[in-house]
């Protein structure tokens, strides 16, 4: 891809500096030279010079001047943006970096760039702020960042945000930063350029209203559709290039417009989520677009206004070759796989955060591929044995919180206990295990964050921690519960267990349950406690 120029060379011959800034950008974008993003920033800071600063007499105030320029959209504005974007308070600059994130813009690159090197707070602005930030800096590839990027990395910092979200974060980002590969050719046409320039810099900028009305004159049309689907897919955790999509929608007319409207209320009525399923129903499957082929009947949910979870069925050779790697599945969160080895390991995922039914031989080689599913937070694995269990560790995994484990034959989870060293299983809140009998509970229940295990044998036992460090025992309600699998279920867990919870009302016959327990606790005192409401 060569460098064009030639427009940015007529806008300047038609003395529309504000025009040829907005070339300079499109140029940037298709070849993200260091070289030209200098020059951009050369000439947005001599027109920044004409504009008014943001001001306000409060903070408050201040923040909504921010906001309203922000909404403009112009590339104009970007500097006067940028020139506020750090000042406190932090929950103001959160919300700057949730509006600047979506621009792929070299100067927005600089500023975060900055920000990150200068680190004014760390944890003031919250870990999900520094994701979009990393996020970003990573899309807009500007090699320019990687010196300060590289400062923050060689200083030591042991606070826990940095060293679990800052700098694993920025690391990535130098990681994928391109090289400055100008040709030749593109050299000298950036030489050129920038001579034009120095002669622009050296008049006094234009007036701020000759560069409104030079924006309002040449106002081309919005970004295409498939440009602003590209921005949600590459971060599909941020909202907004869903709301810049959204407005687009609106502005053509389309219903999805209208759901997207709904699921960004904060607090949506009956009657929103109504409608809300209507429009899904109606529509849905038209909007999965080429995901539409493999996702199973009536699986879809739409979140965001994107598919969030689904059932995924790659049918034929053509799917799978056509659907594997599809952009369009980074917005899905939630998803049950049968689609094959290669489908998992050739998608990115890149907002997945649970994973349910995959054999765990499969989630063994997911932990260990190229770029980790680093939010997913629920997996459900069956497997032959055990064995690969330990295999699963928090670098590749670093915020799994539930597992899920069905096994089809006995396990001693004793014995697997001790070899279960690596830091992972001490984050785990819910540990399932299907297959697995009594010796479960103190096999797992030292883990220091674990709130619920569920032990599927005849039937289910549910343990719950409760705030005291104490374990409650429940059931799993089952209409076809008899008494003898009752007592063989729970048996081996009352001499640890001092609480278990009532009967619940849901089964058919809930004394025959209770008559076996009352049975056992002659020999394992326990105390009864209520169910909480529903």
């Amino acid at each position: 891809m060569r460098l064009e120029l030639a427009a940015v060379h007529r806008l300047l011959d038609e003395k529309r500096p504000a025009a040829a800034l907005t070339a300079m950008l499109e140029a940037w974008r298709a070849r993200r030279l260091p070289r030209l993003a200098d020059l951009i920033d050369e000439l947005s800071e001599h027109l920044t010079g004409a504009l008014p600063p943001v001001v306000g007499r409060t903070r408050k105030a201040l923040q909504e001047a921010w906001l309203d320029l922000a909404t403009a959209r112009r590339d104009l504005d970007v500097d006067r943006l940028l020139d506020v974007f750090p000042e406190p308070p932090w929950v103001h600059v959160g919300e700057r970096i949730e509006r600047l994130q979506s621009l792929d813009d070299p100067r927005v690159a600089r500023a975060f760039a900055d920000f990150v090197s200068t680190l004014p707070t760390a944890g003031g602005i919250g870990g999900s702020r520094w994701t979009m930030m990393l996020s970003a800096l990573a899309r807009m590839k500007d090699a320019r960042v990687r010196e300060p990027l590289a400062r923050r990395v060689a200083q030591d910092d042991a606070r826990v945000l940095m060293f679990q979200t800052v700098l694993p974060g920025v690391r990535r980002v130098l990681e994928e930063l391109p090289a400055d590969d100008a040709t030749t050719e593109e050299l000298a046409a950036l030489k050129e350029l920038s001579g034009r320039l120095e002669a622009l810099l050296r008049e006094p900028p234009p007036s701020a209203e000759s560069l409104f009305h030079e924006h309002l004159a040449a106002r081309r049309e919005g970004p295409r559709e498939d440009e602003l689907l590209a921005l949600i897919y590459e971060v599909p955790e941020d909202d907004g290039p869903r709301l810049v999509y959204a407005d687009w929608l609106h502005e053509h007319g389309s219903p999805r417009a209208e759901l997207l409207a709904l699921q960004f209320k904060k607090q949506p009525l009956k009657r929103d989520l109504a409608r809300a399923r209507e429009l899904v129903k109606a529509h849905g499957r038209t909007w999965l677009g080429a995901l539409e082929p493999a996702v199973a009947l009536r699986s879809e949910v739409f979140e965001r206004g994107f598919l969030a979870e689904c059932h995924v069925v790659l049918r034929t050779p053509k799917q799978a070759k056509e659907l594997t790697g599809h952009p369009a599945w980074n917005t899905v969160t939630r998803l049950q796989a049968t689609a094959g080895v290669d489908f998992l390991l050739g998608t990115e995922l890149r907002g997945l955060e649970a994973l349910s039914f995959v054999p765990l031989d499969l989630a063994v080689r997911l932990s260990r591929r190229d770029k980790p599913l680093r939010r997913l937070a629920e997996l459900s694995v069956y497997c032959q044995g055990v064995e690969e269990l330990p295999a699963l560790t928090r670098d590749a995994l670093p915020v799994l919180s539930s597992l899920m484990i069905s096994s089809n034959r006995p396990v001693d989870w004793t014995e697997l206990r001790p070899q279960l060293v690596d830091p992972l299983w001490s984050q785990l809140t819910r540990l399932g295990l299907r297959g697995a009998g009594a010796s479960a509970l103190l096999a797992f229940a030292t883990l220091p964050k674990l709130t619920e295990l569920r032990v599927a044998g005849p039937v289910t036992v549910i343990l719950l921690r409760e705030a005291d460090g104490e374990w409650v025992l429940d059931l799993e309600p089952q209409g076809w519960i008899q008494a003898g699998m009752t007592e063989e279920a729970v048996r081996g867990l009352l001499p640890a267990v001092r609480r278990v919870r009532r009967t619940h009302p849901g089964w058919l016959k809930p004394e025959l349950v209770l008559s076996a327990l009352e049975s056992l606790r002659r020999r394992f005192p326990f105390e009864w406690v209520d169910r909480p409401p529903s």
